[in-house]
């Protein structure tokens, strides 16, 4: 993650702008995405062809999700713990914010493929940490539908994959219990 204090002009002016990299992401998942031969056709494909169509798909979605890692790596972004939900997120950050001050925040969507994405958010709360960092939350500002799906989408599969880790146990009279992990 990176973050960059905006002034309150360039937090306006960039309102304004759709994120470029939400908006490739989404083309990409369009693109990648559908069956067009079935769309098109409707005819059914025999078995092997549809076994390479399958491994064309996976290639590309492996090559897609390198050229976004690529992009993530000269993005120069910083790998932090935070706290995210579809409205905002919290983390620790040396920076000193008000409430109120405007931020851009780049995030690695650990997605495959892997999104790279430009927030805009407004802080809505600092608590002071450890005396050197501080907690900040903020509430993200939305520039299209496509930045909100793309965030959405990525927190419910990860908590798809955290309810999965979860292992439902069963004790020998048949009664079951939870063994809980960390959201």
């Amino acid at each position: 993650m990176q973050e960059q204090p905006l002034t309150r002009e360039e937090f306006v002016a960039r309102q304004q702008q759709t994120g470029i990299r939400v908006r490739q992401n989404a083309l990409l998942r369009r693109m990648v995405g559908g069956d067009r031969l079935l769309e098109s056709g409707g005819s059914q494909l025999s078995g092997e062809l549809a076994q390479l169509l399958g491994r064309i798909d996976s290639k590309l979605d492996y090559l897609i999700g390198m050229g976004m890692l690529n992009d993530a790596a000269r993005a120069d972004l910083n790998e932090r713990a935070v706290n995210l939900s579809s409205g905002g997120m919290s983390f620790r950050s040396r920076e000193h914010y008000c409430h109120g001050d405007p931020i851009q925040l780049t995030v690695m969507l650990s997605s495959f493929p892997p999104a790279l994405v430009e927030l805009l958010a407004q802080v809505m709360r600092v608590d002071d940490d450890d005396g050197v960092n501080r907690r900040v939350a903020v509430r993200f500002h939305f520039r299209s539908e496509e930045e909100e799906e793309t965030l959405t989408r990525y927190i419910y599969q990860r908590q798809r994959e955290l309810l999965r880790q979860r292992v439902d146990l069963v004790d020998p009279q048949g009664e079951a219990s939870l063994k809980t992990g960390s959201f």
